[in-house]
């Protein structure tokens, strides 16, 4: 099966050096190299997650950006591998991306409007974080990390810490529920932590769908659909949703490593459903249910401690 190219990328001061990327969601076929102009090439996709990649960006030194459907990934020139590069640029699909002489980066995303961050910057021995923490964040020091940083923004925050040596979290470091934080010990520039990916290996919920929109609150009203809220009775949780568009819907369960655990259900009709969810399915794991229409994913949200604790 043949593979799109969805963005062709090349060196400022020597165009024999191309790099392309490609669409599709076929495991380790994301970015390709090619040093003599395209007689050649070397598969650069390393740890990147098997999800599309619609935008590459080269700087003078050989740096690239990629711009996929879970956000921004950097690569330094010598590199083996990559690394996510969020600074607060959220995980969403980016469509285009734009360096200039004063060190910025500019992304254009699917629904999020435009972004822009410093440009990356060689890892630190330490590094201290302070001050709120909230959206999409990736810290890594080659030594120690410090942080008092508090991330209290609740749902759509994930802030990602790693470190050589240790990763400390000083009085004064706060995370709020729903704000996800994670810690682990590695080394700089050692590709893409696992948690970090969103793929579709063993998922077939992905294969065919990319991502619309970032997770919003409970009860909420979508173009699609609207989403009621969530009651427990016993060991089941049970929620309503009230489909307004005619088209094929569909409620998927998933965990966080974006694993197709059950359909919930699937339908074309216009009006209310009943859907319910066993407790003691959920094992303990922290869960997300994924709305399709016609094949799209327009919205998710996760199963958190709040829902599993209601009262009966």
């Amino acid at each position: 099966m043949s593979l799109r190219v969805t963005c062709i990328a090349v060196h400022p001061d020597d165009h024999d050096k191309v790099w392309v990327s490609l669409g599709g969601f076929f495991a380790g076929q994301k970015v390709y190299y090619s040093s003599n102009g395209g007689d050649s090439w070397t598969n650069l996709t390393g740890s990147l997650p098997n999800l599309p990649i619609l935008s590459l960006v080269v700087d003078d030194n050989g740096n690239l950006y990629a711009g996929g459907d879970d956000g921004i990934f950097f690569r330094g020139a010598g590199w083996a591998d990559w690394k996510p590069f969020y600074n607060g640029i959220p995980r969403v699909p980016v469509t285009d991306l734009i360096l200039t002489s004063n060190n910025y980066i500019f992304a254009s995303t699917f629904g999020r409007g435009v972004w822009r961050s410093e440009q990356y910057s060689d890892c630190p021995t330490t590094l201290d974080i302070s001050g709120t923490q909230n959206g999409q964040k990736f810290f890594e020091a080659s030594g120690t990390v410090n942080t008092t940083g508090k991330s209290t923004a609740g749902l759509g925050t994930q802030v990602f810490y790693r470190a050589g040596d240790k990763v400390d979290l000083k009085d004064g470091f706060r995370a709020s529920n729903e704000s996800e934080v994670k810690v682990y010990n590695g080394p700089c520039n050692s590709g893409i932590p696992t948690f970090f990916r969103k793929n579709n290996e063993g998922n077939t919920t992905l294969a065919n769908y990319r991502k619309a929109v970032l997770p919003m609150e409970n009860s909420m009203e979508f173009p699609y659909a609207h989403i009621g809220n969530w009651t427990r009775k016993g060991n089941t949780i049970q929620f309503k949703i009230d489909i307004l568009q005619e088209g094929e819907t569909s409620l998927i369960l998933s965990n966080r490593e974006g694993t197709n655990l059950r359909t919930l259900w699937s339908g074309t009709t216009i009006g209310i459903n009943k859907i319910p969810i066993n407790i003691p399915e959920l094992n303990d794991q922290q869960c997300t249910v994924l709305l399709f229409h016609n094949n799209v994913l327009v919205h998710w949200q996760d199963l958190n401690s709040k829902v599993l604790e209601q009262t009966k």
